[in-house]
Order: C-alpha cells, then sequence, then structure tokens
C-alpha cells in the first residue's frame, strides 16, 4: 500500500515501494490534488512506464511498434486522429483522466461526425491498453447517427457496366458487383490470381504514410485471403487485359473512385459509392438464400454483424417486390 502525504502546496503525492537495488530502497512518487486520486494513481502505477511519459510519446510508440503489422492506410489513419488531440501531447499518460479525456471529446463534437469521435476515443483507449492498461475511461460519448446506404438495383449494375466508359471500367465493376471485390484488392490483381474458374484475392492497394499508393501482400483482412468464382467470360476478360508486367488494371482506388462517380453522374443515378456494388454483391445473394457462411467466404467478411449491417439496406428492387406481396396480401 502506497503512503499518502498532504505537501505545502495543498497536492497529495503517494509514494509508491518498487523494491531494493544495490541495498537501497527505491520509491515512485506520483501527485495529485485530492488523496483519493493520488491512492489512485498510485494503484494504476506501471513501473514499466516512465512517470513521465506523456500522451504524444505514448502514440508515437505505439504507432512505431505497428508499423509491420497494421496496414499503411490504418497508420496513415491513424496519424490524422493523432492530430486532433493536441490537447492532450504534453500530458503525462499516467495523469489522464475522465475529465481531460471528456473535456477533448466535448470539444471535437463540435466539429467531427459521431462516427469519427467514436474512432478518436477508440485510439486513446488503444494506446491506454498498451501503456497504461490498468487506466479505466469512462467517457459519454456522441450518441450514433442511423445512416442510409444506398444500393443500386440489379438494372443500375447493368446500365453501370453497359455506359463503363472503358472496357477496364466495365470489368471493375463486374468485380465488384459479381465478385464481391474491394477497390483496392481490384487494383491488385496480378497475372498469377487468375485461375481457370476462379481468382484468389492475396493483395490489396492501400495508401501509405506519405499518401502514396503500395502493393500491401496481404488483403486489408485475413478473411480477405479467398478465391472468388467467377464465370468464364470474366475470366477470359481479365486475360485479356493483363499487361506486360503482370498487373491487370491501370487505376489506384482513387482514380477508380473518380470513374465511377463521374460515371454514376453520366447514368443520372443516385449518388452510390464504388463500394456499394460490393453490398450489391451481399444483399442479392442474401435475397436468393445463399447461406451467409458462403457470402462471408466469398465475400471476404470475417464477422457476421457486417453483413446484418448490409442487409438492412435492402435493394429498392426486391424491397418493392416485398412490399407489393405485403399489400397484395392485406388487400
Amino acid at each position: 500500500m502506497a503512503s499518502v502525504k498532504k505537501l505545502p502546496s495543498g497536492n497529495w503525492r503517494a509514494r509508491i515501494y518498487l523494491g531494493t537495488e544495490d541495498g537501497k530502497e527505491k520509491y515512485a512518487s506520483v501527485t495529485a490534488p485530492t488523496k483519493k486520486r493520488a491512492e489512485l494513481l498510485a494503484l494504476q502505477y506501471n513501473p514499466t512506464i516512465s512517470n513521465s511519459m506523456s500522451f504524444l510519446e505514448a502514440s508515437e510508440r505505439y504507432l512505431m511498434s505497428k508499423s509491420n503489422t497494421l496496414s499503411p492506410n490504418t497508420i496513415r489513419s491513424y496519424r490524422i486522429i493523432l492530430g486532433r488531440l493536441k490537447d492532450l501531447y504534453k500530458i503525462p499518460l499516467l495523469k489522464l483522466d475522465n475529465e481531460k479525456v471528456q473535456t477533448v471529446i466535448n470539444k471535437l463534437s463540435y466539429r467531427l461526425s459521431p462516427k469519427s469521435v467514436r474512432c478518436t476515443y477508440g485510439f486513446i483507449t488503444t494506446v491506454l491498453s498498451m501503456f497504461a492498461p490498468d487506466i479505466r475511461l469512462k467517457v459519454t460519448l456522441p450518441d450514433k447517427i442511423p445512416s442510409e446506404t444506398k444500393i443500386p438495383t440489379m438494372e443500375e449494375v447493368k446500365l453501370l457496366i453497359e455506359e463503363a466508359a472503358s472496357e477496364e471500367m466495365s470489368l471493375a465493376i463486374k468485380l465488384a458487383a459479381f465478385g464481391s471485390l474491394r477497390s483496392g484488392e481490384i487494383c491488385a490483381l496480378q497475372k498469377d490470381c487468375i485461375y481457370k474458374d476462379h481468382i484468389r484475392i492475396k493483395r490489396t492497394m492501400a495508401l501509405g504514410e506519405h499518401n502514396t499508393y503500395v502493393i500491401k501482400n496481404s488483403p486489408k483482412t485475413y478473411a480477405g485471403f479467398r478465391d472468388v468464382p467467377l464465370p468464364p467470360d470474366m475470366i477470359q476478360s481479365l486475360k485479356n487485359q493483363i499487361k506486360d508486367d503482370g498487373s491487370i488494371f491501370h487505376y489506384t482506388p482513387n482514380s477508380i473512385n473518380s470513374a465511377f462517380r463521374r460515371l454514376i453522374k453520366h447514368c443520372h443515378l443516385p449518388q452510390y459509392k464504388f463500394h456499394a456494388l460490393r453490398h450489391f454483391f451481399a444483399s442479392y445473394c442474401h435475397a436468393k438464400g445463399i447461406p451467409d457462411q458462403y457470402i462471408m467466404k466469398i465475400g471476404g467478411w470475417d464477422d457476421i454483424g457486417t453483413l446484418t449491417k448490409i442487409y438492412q439496406h435492402t435493394m429498392t428492387d426486391e424491397m418493392e417486390n416485398t412490399a407489393n406481396i405485403i399489400r397484395s396480401f392485406f388487400s
């Protein structure tokens, strides 16, 4: 048990016994404005952490330790989040408490979406879990705002394929809508990914820390390693697109999204994102009675909860068919 003493300044100091070294007793001390807080800090004290390590230093050490395990895009996203937390930079890690973090969360809630605020808080707790796991924050976060994800109908997907400005863009749309590929997975496809009746997903293209695209020798998630069955005509189209260096597409994820936005505008369709084509794949397969475990395996999802969220945004044409059945039944 740490000994706690009130200082002339009015603060309280707790001394923590660390053992002996060279025959001498070693102590660490923490100070706080109240006795209760000093006792709590003493209980949370971790001798492996310097009492003066700031939140910024801990964050940088966390990012450095994860540089070879997290994707370049994730590291880049974390650095953007870290840039929002300048009010916490100089605060010693062991002095972070609910009040300090809640103040930062309140300020961010004025200018960021609830999702962004929650991601920011998640980064804070992730850093703490590595360097100060005994610190338990209890912070009130902004309520989630329901979002309406638009999913194209089959007729709209056909129109997009027909109106695509190039065979390359048409093929990219087919791979996303009928094969569930992410834009980064499409851009990273190479000759060695093509088989007789399927393609094998084993790479992705993502933004690195310096805003340049890199090919990563693994998909976004472990579940992303998968075989995607495709009809013979799509397999042949992929083979026809193979470049001298073995790549298939000239695109980057950004250029695919830009081309898709122009195509959407050209076709006078709602503002679907390219990623909505993956949702189309999942929703269409689900509507046709394909079991979830197969949809997850082909689509590279590792969480049934993700599929459930996608199914909540049912395709417009399937929803209308269901509505007509209900109207007929009760008429």
